[in-house]
Formats: C-alpha cells, sequence, structure tokens
C-alpha cells in the first residue's frame, strides 16, 4: 500500500485497505507480519504532517502495548479530537478576541467645559459603565463557550464509546476468516484453492519451476491442494 492517506477520510479507509492487502498476501501463501502492516499505518500517519503530538505519545507507549489493533484505536482518536477542535475553532469564529481589542478604545468626543475635575469625572464614570456592560457581555461569552466545550466533551465520550464497540466487532470478524475452498481456478504453485482471479499465469508469488500453463485439467505436475476427485473428468 504506497498510496498517502488523505486526512479527510476516515482512519478506517487505512484498515481496510491493510487488510485487504494482507488477505490478499495471505492468498498466496506471502503473508505481512504484523510489525509491518503496524510500520506502513505509521507511515502513512507521519506523512500527513497533522498527527505528531499523537506519534509522540503513541511512541512513548510501552513495547508491549504497540500493537496494530492499538494503532488503530490510537490514530481513530486522534483523528476524532483533531476533527472537534476544527469545528470548535469554526464556530467560536474569534469573536472573544476583536471584542476584547476596543473594549478601552472608545472615541472620546471634545466638549468645552468650565470645570475640568467634573468633565474628569463624567469621563470616568462613562468608562466604568461601558466596561461593566463589557465585561458583563465577556462573562455571557464566556458562559457560551464552556457549554460548548462541555457539549463537545459529552460527544467526545459517546463517539469514542461507539467508536470501541465498533473496533471490537470488527476484530470479531477479521478473527473468524473464512477457510479456502475452489473457486474454479488453478495456480501450479498454490494448487486448486487459490482466488477465483489467481492461476498459473499471473501468480506473484510463484515458486521456482512455475509452469504458467498449467491449468485445472492439466495442472501438469503442480500442486494437487484441494484438487477435485472429478476435475480429470472434465477434460
Amino acid at each position: 500500500m504506497k498510496q498517502p492517506w488523505d486526512p479527510n477520510l476516515p482512519f478506517e479507509s487505512v484498515i481496510d485497505q491493510l487488510e485487504e492487502a494482507q488477505d490478499y498476501a495471505e492468498a498466496g501463501n506471502q503473508p505481512f507480519t504484523d510489525v509491518q502492516i503496524l510500520n506502513t499505518a505509521y507511515t502513512l500517519v507521519y506523512k500527513t504532517s497533522l498527527f505528531f503530538d499523537d506519534i509522540k505519545r503513541w511512541n512513548a507507549k510501552p513495547v508491549g502495548d504497540k500493537t496494530f489493533d492499538n494503532f488503530k484505536a490510537h490514530m481513530m482518536e486522534a483523528q476524532l479530537q483533531l476533527r472537534l477542535q476544527q469545528q470548535t475553532a469554526q464556530q467560536s469564529g474569534f469573536g472573544s478576541a476583536n471584542f476584547l481589542s476596543g473594549m478601552y478604545c472608545q472615541p472620546a468626543e471634545h466638549q468645552e467645559n468650565p470645570n475640568p475635575f467634573e468633565a474628569m469625572i463624567n469621563m470616568a464614570n462613562a468608562a466604568t459603565n461601558d466596561n461593566r456592560k463589557a465585561l458583563g457581555k465577556l462573562t455571557n461569552t464566556m458562559e457560551l463557550m464552556q457549554a460548548k466545550v462541555a457539549e463537545k466533551d459529552t460527544r467526545i465520550n459517546d463517539l469514542l464509546q461507539a467508536m470501541q464497540l465498533s473496533l471490537s466487532n470488527t476484530n470479531d470478524k477479521r478473527t473468524k476468516k473464512s477457510p479456502r475452498t475452489d473457486q474454479g481456478s488453478y495456480c501450479h504453485t498454490h494448487g486448486y484453492l487459490c482466488h477465483k482471479l489467481h492461476n498459473s499465469a499471473n501468480c506473484c508469488f510463484p515458486k521456482p519451476g512455475q509452469i504458467k500453463e498449467a491449468i485445472r485439467t492439466d495442472n501438469m505436475g503442480g500442486n494437487q491442494e484441494g484438487k477435485p476427485v472429478d476435475v480429470d473428468s472434465q477434460q
């Protein structure tokens, strides 16, 4: 799997492609090791340049915890957190920063006043009232933001629980692999129990002495594994 991962797509797409490649390699009797699969997934994530902090946390884990199943859960949670952060930033619009920048920049009107001390007192009172209003608005804004953060935390917990349940169900399905069956094809190296599109001519993992012309009804002395009892009568 050499195609880069688009982080706009769910991380499950990486898992599906890796497991499909693993199934095909197993069908050719050349299965990938768990380390090879994990390293491939790690490289795809690293090249996006979006998950360096998550990669650091993964690197800090004990060696015994660095399994492909744990990496799947780690990255699915990391992608979920990134999406929620982006949504929060878009919704807030950074309006509070613009509001604060103008709190103490109120234009002053030029008025002639025979009593300079009274003018100063009036200006101070006006500034105090404006600041109180601004502080009240800021407090309301902060309360709204805190409520949104609490709502996001609840959503994160719900999504994480659903994700863990989905991952558990996926692992259960993957552990129950179907036995190899005769799908009507034949390979000189791998016999009769190969994929229907796998044959002697297009075998990706041929053994020395592979005869590409070998077919079901004339295996030319090739692998006899899974040979049906009636295959000779089909000639």
